[in-house]
């Protein structure tokens, strides 16, 4: 046991020395806060891949991209130096389409939602018939290159990951613009900014000192096994803690939590609903359960009733997302290694009290808000009320999964 500490404080030691000795990092897209929106990073990559672009490297990026793909994609003879490359948003999805006169590739971007088979679908049968299916190809690009089907037979479909495709190409690229300043910093802070994404930034060198120090004495070894063994009751542990605290948060606030099936997986949920509201306050891991987005999803018919309205209450909140009608990044959640317990808690009890000072003010507009004296029933009248009983958008469905947990806060205090 005492071995087993003498280890865990010794492993912190050098991670405070790693993070004390390692120079602070200037990024530019780390600090606008690009981390979910698809559209603006599939307008950066189509810019680089353009050999039209305003870099003045011509098909030089695009050709390296290519070559990076290697034996992902099958047809040969891509006209780089004539390709077009198209960056195209909807309210649905954004894509890259670069294309010559006989091929065609299509980059379906979905850096914090999963690849839709619906997409995939309408892509293989829009470009299919005028390119032929031998001669087209998706790429599906996500963080960590998640797997996908081949949508009914037609064109092929290949993962790529912002972990390895686009940092390894970024690399490439930096080499070759290495005699033009501007082009080479912004292409390295790319990189890097994918790689602190991906939690790649300082890691190596901190894991390597780690190792050589629990191989050079036998005991620390044996605590390192030791602790592998345990991991996953921590991890239970920490996300026990976390259920708590939501439970607090729903029993403070008056609110009816849920938490999805998965827990801390990357697509897993939990939300707050309301008797009343036909919103509800949604919480999304992504990023591998590293990151989590926060925000306001409801009933889609509702949305596109009242879209400009519910655009004016929240813009000071998030930004708009397909899928959600307001979210943005919830920065007090960075994954089960980084969870201090007091500072998530009291991060998700004020944003999720922001939330409900709004939505109040949307579906109550002339009842007083009782939200600082939640023992106060409110008063709602029934022509302004109906009971949702269970979420619905988008992973909560209107009959409870039997996975679904709703947390029963009678016993919180």
């Amino acid at each position: 046991m005492e071995e087993t500490k003498n280890l865990l404080n010794r492993v912190g030691e050098l991670s405070k020395k790693s993070e004390e000795t390692a120079a602070p990092e200037f990024n530019i897209f780390e600090i606008c806060g690009m981390e979910h929106y698809e559209s603006k990073h599939s307008s950066i990559i189509s810019e680089f891949l353009n050999p039209a672009g305003s870099h003045g490297f011509k098909s030089k990026l695009l050709e390296c991209f290519i070559e990076t793909l290697g034996t992902n994609i099958k047809f040969k003879n891509f006209d780089c130096e004539k390709a077009l490359v198209e960056h195209l948003t909807n309210k649905k999805r954004t894509h890259i389409v670069i294309k010559d006169k006989s091929h065609i590739l299509i980059i379906d971007n979905g850096i914090s939602a999963p690849v839709c088979p619906k997409h995939l679908k309408r892509y293989s049968s829009k470009y299919a018939k005028q390119y032929g299916k031998d001669n087209c190809f998706i790429l599906c690009l996500s963080l960590d290159g998640a797997d996908v089907s081949k949508p009914s037979g037609k064109i092929e479909c290949v993962p790529i990951s912002y972990k390895e495709t686009i940092i390894n190409w970024l690399d490439k690229c930096v080499v070759l613009t290495k005699n033009q300043s501007v082009i080479r910093e912004t292409i390295t802070q790319y990189a890097n900014y994918f790689r602190r994404l991906t939690h790649q930034s300082m890691e190596v060198k901190k894991e390597e000192k780690i190792v050589d120090m629990i191989v050079g004495n036998p005991r620390f070894i044996q605590s390192a096994e030791y602790i592998t063994q345990i991991w996953e009751k921590c991890e239970a542990k920490i996300l026990s803690e976390l259920k708590n605290s939501i439970g607090k948060t729903a029993h403070d606030l008056s609110l009816r939590p849920e938490i999805g099936p998965n827990f801390g997986k990357e697509g897993s949920f939990f939300a707050f609903s309301k008797h009343g509201w036909k919103e509800c306050i949604y919480y999304e891991f992504c990023n591998q359960g590293n990151g989590l987005l926060v925000g306001v999803n409801n009933d889609n018919n509702f949305w596109g009733r009242n879209a400009e309205k519910i655009k004016e209450y929240f813009k000071d909140f998030g930004h708009y997302e397909d899928g959600w009608v307001i979210v943005r990044n919830f920065d007090e959640w960075a994954g089960i290694k980084n969870f201090d317990e007091r500072k998530t808690s009291a991060a998700i009890r004020a944003v999720t009290e922001d939330l409900v000072k709004k939505l109040d003010s949307f579906n109550f507009p002339s009842i007083p808000k009782s939200i600082d004296k939640p023992d106060e029933k409110q008063v709602i009248p029934e022509s302004s009320a109906k009971k949702m009983d269970i979420l619905t958008y988008p992973n909560v469905r209107k009959e409870p999964a039997e996975e679904t947990e709703i947390l029963n806060t009678s016993a919180v205090g």
